[in-house]
C-alpha cells in the first residue's frame, strides 16, 4: 500500500530505505512498526490471568500528512490497523485456547519465537541467587 512507502515528496531516504519496514520489540510488552509513511505501535498491559487491556495507536508521516489526499491515507492507516489487530486478535486467542486445552502438554518454542526464548533466559538469569 502506498503509505506503506516513502511519499514522492520525502527527500530523506533514499534507495531500499524508502521501502523498508521495522518492527520492533521492547519485551515484554510493546510492539512498534516503522515504515516510511506511517507508524504503530501496540502496548500490552497484563490484567490477570487470561486478560490484557491492549492500546494501539499510530501515525503517518509528514509527508502524507502535508498530501492533499491526508484524510484517505489517514483512513487507510486506521482501516489496516483495525483489520491486522482484528486479525492478530483471532489468532492469539485461538493459541491460548490450545495451550489451556485439558490435553495440551508444554513442548519446545519454534525456532520463530527465538525472542521469546531469548527473554525468558534473560529473566532466569536475573532471578538467580548469587
Amino acid at each position: 500500500m502506498p503509505i506503506g512507502n516513502a511519499h514522492l515528496d520525502n527527500t530523506r531516504l533514499t534507495g531500499h530505505w524508502r521501502k523498508t519496514t521495522a518492527l520492533l520489540a521492547i519485551y515484554p510488552t510493546h510492539l512498534v512498526t516503522l515504515t516510511p509513511g506511517y507508524f504503530w505501535y501496540l502496548v500490552l498491559q497484563p490484567q490477570g490471568v487470561g486478560k490484557v487491556h491492549i492500546r494501539f495507536g499510530g501515525g503517518l508521516a509528514p509527508e502524507f500528512i502535508a498530501d492533499p489526499q491526508a484524510n484517505a491515507h489517514m483512513a487507510t492507516l486506521k482501516a489496516l490497523l483495525d483489520e491486522v489487530n482484528a486479525e492478530d486478535r483471532r489468532g492469539v486467542e485461538a493459541v491460548f485456547r490450545g495451550v489451556h486445552a485439558p490435553l495440551a502438554k508444554p513442548g519446545n518454542l519454534s525456532h520463530l519465537e527465538r525472542p521469546n526464548y531469548d527473554f525468558a533466559r534473560y529473566i532466569a538469569d536475573k532471578l538467580q541467587t548469587p
